[in-house]
């Protein structure tokens, strides 16, 4: 993973830690941790697309997952905790989607995009919910 890709994931993490709505945040699976809320940023993979305009440009799209975790009583309530908590951490992370200059908006998609989806399978006291992120950048050469 090249230390742009390194750089955007520590910057989430970093967003969703500044948020003090999480007990916990980790870079890669968190294991047996009992921590709640917490939140886990995960690598998904990188997609290098050739730009148009140069031969020594390519575009990157980083793809992570970010696992929130947190608990409830009932699934109903886990849903709505889970939720309400989704969007104070998307709204966050949406301050700088640029990651302080490390995206840009380029034609195979915008700085960050973020996409939220509620397993199908949510019991309590257990609640968790899941943020699909991507966010593009730029490298020149082949820096794979």
């Amino acid at each position: 993973m090249t230390s742009v890709a390194n750089d955007i994931l520590n910057d989430l993490a970093e967003t969703l830690r500044s948020t003090g709505e999480l007990a916990m945040v980790s870079i890669g699976p968190m294991g047996s941790n009992s921590a709640v809320p917490s939140a886990e940023v995960l690598f998904e993979g990188r997609q290098i697309f050739p730009a148009d305009d140069t031969g020594d440009t390519q575009w990157v799209r980083l793809e992570a997952e970010i696992l929130v975790r947190t608990r409830a009583a009932t699934a109903m309530e886990g849903i709505t905790r889970t939720v309400d908590l989704s969007e104070t951490l998307a709204d966050a992370l949406m301050e700088d989607p640029y990651r302080d200059g490390l995206c840009g908006d380029l034609p195979i998609g915008l700085a960050t995009e973020i996409k939220s989806t509620l397993p199908d399978d949510v019991r309590a006291p257990a609640a968790e919910i899941r943020l699909a992120v991507k966010c593009h950048y730029e490298q020149v050469g082949g820096g794979a």
